[in-house]
């Protein structure tokens, strides 16, 4: 539901290659495709869809804050830089001080939809 709110523009998807290349690593494993009941061609597909709606936003310098996993910064420079007002995650722990002083609001999948609903 919350892609499809992505798809009809209800909200900004911001992407930067590196962001892609997250999705396309988890997206495509064996269990997240069954899960999805997708063949790895149709998901590259629905990677291919998120590519036409999404603000291609390029990653500049970043350091402060920081997250406790240094591989989600690239997310918080990518919300910094393509001004986001909001990040959606699962992973609320690692992104909660650091967004915050980015002054970004962090919500889950459903939080998120939610939002959309009203």
């Amino acid at each position: 539901m919350l892609m499809q709110s992505g798809f009809r523009r209800e909200f900004v998807w911001i992407l930067s290659n590196a962001l892609l290349f997250e999705y396309q690593s988890v997206l495509l494993r064996r269990e997240h495709l069954a899960q999805a009941g997708l063949t790895m061609a149709q998901m590259d597909d629905v990677l291919a869809a998120i590519l036409q709606v999404a603000a291609e936003t390029e990653l500049g310098p970043y350091r402060e804050p920081a997250s406790p996993d240094p591989d989600d910064n690239h997310v918080l420079s990518l919300a910094k830089h393509g001004r986001a007002s909001g990040i959606v995650t699962f992973n609320t722990r690692h992104f909660a001080a650091p967004a915050k002083e980015l002054g970004v609001k962090l919500y889950t999948a459903a939080e998120a939809l939610e939002i959309l609903r009203r």
